[in-house]
């Protein structure tokens, strides 16, 4: 799947210039790298409380 993949390329891009990254995911047994943080939720459902530190 093509949108899987670019979120991967994405998500890789931003560890590798230092960022923190969070996935909004709806299955988080797909993200398959330890640095990322997840938060499972429909991206429509997302409140702000769900992305605080």
């Amino acid at each position: 799947m093509v949108q899987l993949e670019s979120g991967k390329l994405i998500t890789q891009e931003a560890l590798n210039r230092g960022h923190e990254v969070t996935a909004i995911v709806r299955s988080p047994e797909k993200v398959d790298n330890k640095d990322v943080d997840i938060v499972k939720k429909d991206i429509f459902d997302l409140q702000p409380e769900d992305i605080k530190d």
